[in-house]
């Protein structure tokens, strides 16, 4: 999610992808996220899935990830 109560989400994956460039990652959050926020905040996820997104849509995501 985007929304940490210590530091923001975005910050945390920049943490996350200078340690370790390979790992997927996943954003799940309620908030609209534009292409243009993402690559303003230089973050390039893996997939961007909403919150309102259905179970089957969450594990398709995950399992694209993972292959």
């Amino acid at each position: 999610d985007l929304d940490l109560p210590v530091m923001s989400g975005f910050d945390f994956l920049k943490i996350l992808r200078k340690r370790d460039k390979q790992i997927p990652i996943i954003i799940l959050t309620s908030q609209k996220v534009s292409p243009d926020l993402l690559s303003e905040h230089k973050i390039n996820p893996d997939q961007l899935i909403s919150k309102e997104s259905t179970m089957p849509e969450i594990i398709d995501a995950i399992e694209r990830v993972l292959k």
